[in-house]
């Protein structure tokens, strides 16, 4: 079965045998293709998979190839406001990001936050971990003058505000879930 390899492969590349790690995401992704070709979620994930692994060993143009594709496929499939295309802009973000100046994805993160608040609103995950992320890549700019320390300072209470809605949202599932088994 497909998560089954899937899962092999997380302990693998978790102890760092990134070679091994890609051979089993390879394979896994040649399973689906042969046998569900028309599963395009399955397809989706072990073609991420392997995209992380690509990027986990350096080899970041693969990496951002595999996820670029992703992104363009489920755009395609299911618009820019979906959550798996949030999703996927997400990962591409993270991919580009990882090869060199977090600076670089700052626009597709601004605009895939901004999509999420509209779609999905504050309090979804995809907006939280956008939100974070943007965070994250604003942060990590130099400090080299007023523009970037007043991002800095918009990072900080972005993030600050990501947290307070998955908070909220947690939540709102605890109590939801207490109301399923009364």
């Amino acid at each position: 079965e497909v998560t089954g390899v899937q899962t092999c492969a997380l302990p693998i590349c978790s102890a760092g045998r990134l070679d091994d790690a890609l051979r089993v995401h390879t394979a896994d992704l040649a399973l689906c293709n042969a046998n569900f070709p028309k599963d395009t979620d399955a397809l989706q994930e072990a073609t991420h998979n392997l995209a992380a692994v690509h990027g986990l060993r350096g080899d970041h143009q693969k990496a951002i190839h595999l996820e670029e594709a992703l992104f363009t496929q489920v755009t395609l499939e299911r618009g820019m406001d979906h959550p798996r295309t949030l999703r996927r802009a997400l990962c591409l973000a993270t991919a580009r990001a990882r090869a060199g100046d977090p600076r670089s994805e700052l626009g597709l993160l601004k605009r895939s936050y901004a999509r999420a608040l509209k779609a999905l609103g504050p309090a979804h995950g995809v907006t939280v971990d956008l939100a974070d992320a943007r965070a994250t890549a604003l942060m990590a700019c130099p400090t080299d003058d007023s523009k970037t320390l007043g991002l800095k300072l918009f990072a900080e209470v972005l993030l600050e505000d990501a947290l307070a809605h998955a908070e909220v949202a947690t939540k709102r599932e605890i109590a939801e879930i207490g109301r399923a088994h009364v």
